[in-house]
């Protein structure tokens, strides 16, 4: 189990991570929504999302069939899904007290901006893995 918050703390919010499950995601999406060079994701069970406080806080950019949710308070990126998955992808950034989440794998990896040196002790995606 994974539990997160926003900057401001306004929201606060638990769900059930999936071993193994890290990427650095070095798409142009991850990339802009960040504000980062990439976005370190742990992807979850959607249906084991959980709000613990601030829920009417959360914001959601829809694009297509993906949605980006976000404090409406403090701007902070916390999750992403895509309508009709059962995965949701958590934002590394927003999970505190698990020093033990480590990327697996670098996806995305062709579309990683030249100043980024990929980890060559983890694997490398064209995409994210099982899409």
């Amino acid at each position: 189990m994974v539990q997160g918050n926003c900057l401001c703390g306004e929201i606060r919010f638990e769900a059930s991570e999936l071993p193994g499950m890290v990427f650095n995601c070095h798409c142009s999406r991850c990339r802009m929504s960040h504000g980062a060079a990439f976005a370190t994701q742990v992807i979850c069970g959607k249906e084991t999302l959980r709000f613990l406080s601030g829920q009417d806080r959360l914001t959601e950019y829809v694009a297509g069939e993906i949605v980006r949710a976000f404090c409406g308070a403090c701007g902070s990126r916390l999750m992403n899904y895509s309508v009709g998955d059962e995965y949701l992808s958590v934002s590394l950034s927003s999970i505190r007290g698990r020093a033990d989440l480590l990327p697996v794998g670098e996806c995305f990896a062709p579309e990683k901006l030249p100043f980024v040196q990929l980890d060559q002790s983890i694997a490398h995606f064209p995409r994210l893995p099982g899409n």
